[in-house]
């Protein structure tokens, strides 16, 4: 999505973190695929845009053990590790430099579950302000509207601030800290009134346009990539050669079905 963020400025310290965990994926042989904006930001332009609020890697959740241990290491480092979780599953990772939060953009490693010829991972939208479309088709009730006007102030806060401001401690960030960690994704997405402003969908990628992996030189390192580059960022973006002004991943990107994971998963062909 763009521009709900104020931007960050990038430079070679901007992605100390990136390059730390490249190095720890490389080392234990960890296969994972640079992905979503970042990937089409260095493929289309040659580095990551302004706009972006995290760098997303991909990876088979078959690795999460091994994963696991990698971020153990990490955590040695300063590294701040977070996890989503779907019906008790990591799903998605979350690192940020713990020593230096508002200079590097969060990075975000998507864990993808095998289904036939698919791969799929569940993906929790919470509300966006307007200009953002609404995920929510249904009118809210009035706990639901209240809740949708505490994510309005706080996302307000945070287009109005600078980076070094979004990073002191208060007890919204400490609270959505905590849902993070703590709270599942399906318990919220399904409990009233946190359906109301939460809404589970499914990324579902054909598994042949990701393997085996390419690679893309970028910033003195090759980086793992879907191999049919071209036709993976059609796939997700359509004609991705061309930057659009306005694009919000759960209405614009191909890759998203407005269904939850559990009904993707039930109706899916098995692998």
């Amino acid at each position: 999505m763009i521009g709900h963020c104020p931007p960050l400025p990038m430079d070679d310290s901007s992605y100390e973190t990136l390059d730390l965990l490249a190095s720890h994926l490389q080392e234990a042989n960890l296969p994972y695929w640079l992905d979503s904006g970042a990937l089409l930001g260095i493929a289309r332009d040659r580095r990551i845009q302004t706009w972006e609020k995290d760098i997303d890697l991909g990876m088979e959740i078959s690795l999460l053990p091994r994963l696991e241990n990698v971020l153990a290491r990490l955590a040695l480092h300063g590294v701040q590790v977070s996890r989503s979780r779907y019906r008790g599953r990591v799903y998605a990772v979350g690192l940020r430099n713990g020593h230096r939060p508002a200079s590097e953009l969060l990075i975000s490693i998507h864990l993808f579950s095998r289904q036939g010829d698919m791969l799929w991972s569940p993906q929790a939208q919470l509300y966006l302000p307007p200009p953002a479309p609404d995920v929510l088709a249904a009118p809210r009730s009035f706990a639901g509207r209240m809740l949708l006007r505490l994510v309005r102030l706080d996302r307000k806060r945070l287009r109005g601030k600078q980076a070094s401001v979004r990073s002191q401690a208060n007890w919204l960030r400490l609270l959505r800290h905590w849902i993070n960690q703590q709270l599942d994704r399906a318990w919220l997405s399904q409990t009233w009134p946190m359906r109301e402003i939460y809404v589970a969908m499914t990324w579902v990628y054909p598994r042949n346009l990701i393997m085996p992996y390419g690679g893309l030189e970028w910033r003195e390192r090759r980086w793992p990539v879907p191999g049919r580059l071209d036709e993976y960022l059609s796939y997700r973006y359509g004609n991705w050669h061309s930057p659009r002004q306005e694009w919000w991943y759960w209405q614009d990107d191909g890759a998203i079905l407005r269904t939850s994971p559990d009904k993707f998963h039930d109706n899916a062909p098995a692998s």
